[in-house]
């Protein structure tokens, strides 16, 4: 099974974000995952939110989607067995 990274709202914002605080640890962070990295429409939502408000355009979070850097689409559908259940 090939493991996939999910992100959260955090790290794509700080990833844009080039005055973000933690924004040299998500660069190596989204280096380091091997793409694409997945999420849900409630994190872009969000993620577009913040951005707007910040910096009055949320064009680098859709940007990431539209280019396939991050997709709306995984499975959680995990054996019984592996999750220790």
């Amino acid at each position: 099974m090939t493991p996939i990274t999910v992100v959260d709202t955090g790290p794509i914002v700080a990833f844009l974000s080039h005055d973000d605080s933690n924004h040299e640890w998500a660069v190596a962070a989204f280096g380091a995952a091997a793409p694409p990295l997945f999420t849900c429409e409630a994190v872009i939502t969000e993620a577009c939110f913040l951005m707007r408000r910040t910096f009055k355009s949320s064009d680098g979070v859709m940007d990431l989607v539209d280019r396939g850097g991050i997709k709306l689409q995984f499975s959680v559908n995990i054996p019984r067995q592996s999750r220790g259940l």
